[in-house]
């Protein structure tokens, strides 16, 4: 039963970051889940849980991998962090891509001096 809430919790709170990260409010996120937004509070704050269904919902209305949904590591290895930088510029238009690419470099430049 411990293991149950502590899942929950981590959800919730991956639940939560992404949705930040995504720049929606809980109901816009809870109208893409077809949730109420109430209980998307309550699944953020680990009170309760999903189904396999809204966890399909919630994967689509982020446009995310099912892996960025349950990635809930804390620390990550410089391997998983390229990988998620890849994943990151998918999508994107390649001008946007170069110009990522080239403030990487200009960061990377600026933190040698």
């Amino acid at each position: 039963m411990l293991f149950i809430m502590a899942l929950k919790k981590l959800f919730g709170k991956k639940l939560r970051e992404l949705r930040i990260k995504k720049g929606l409010k809980q109901h816009e996120l809870a109208d893409l889940m077809d949730f109420e937004t109430n209980s998307l509070g309550q699944v953020e704050c680990g009170l309760k849980g999903v189904s396999f269904k809204a966890i399909e919902n919630i994967k689509n209305g982020l446009d995310i991998s099912y892996y960025e949904l349950f990635d809930f590591e804390e620390t990550h290895t410089s391997n998983s962090i390229e990988k998620s930088i890849i994943r990151e510029l998918n999508g994107l238009e390649l001008d946007t891509q170069k110009y990522i690419l080239k403030s990487i470099k200009d960061l990377k430049e600026l933190l040698k001096e």
